[in-house]
């Protein structure tokens, strides 16, 4: 339980350097879905990587985490009218919430947070 609620911490920290990084502001429900797709990438790769090939869970990855980021969009952005972000500008964009472009993004961001959560898993083990 400790692991999982530190890699929560960590998964929220880290998205959040992310966002103030990328666009130069954030929202703290950015916490929560960086640490909700922390668990989901550590939780994927340790249930899978002796099943299916790295780059199949990479890709799975990066698609958890933009539904992740629908999810939020959907309750912080659409129904809470927070405005955090907004891709309905760019191609195949679905409610303006997530894109194919950001998917390939976390799909490429989630190759080091498979490190990173698998070394904070051992650590812990």
């Amino acid at each position: 339980m400790i692991l999982f609620l530190f890699l929560f911490w960590l998964g929220g920290i880290v998205y959040q350097i992310i966002e103030m990084l990328w666009c130069g502001h954030t929202h703290w429900s950015m916490f929560l879905a960086g640490g909700a797709s922390l668990i989901l990438i550590d939780g994927l790769f340790t249930a899978f990587y002796d099943k299916i090939p790295t780059v199949i869970i990479i890709i799975i990855c990066g698609i958890g985490i933009s539904c992740i980021e629908f999810l939020t969009g959907c309750i912080f952005n659409l129904k809470l009218k927070s405005n955090v972000w907004d891709y309905s500008e760019l191609k195949g964009n679905i409610l303006g919430q997530i894109c194919p472009r950001f998917t390939a993004y976390w799909c490429l961001l989630s190759i080091p947070a498979i490190a990173f959560s698998q070394f904070i898993r051992s650590l812990f083990i």
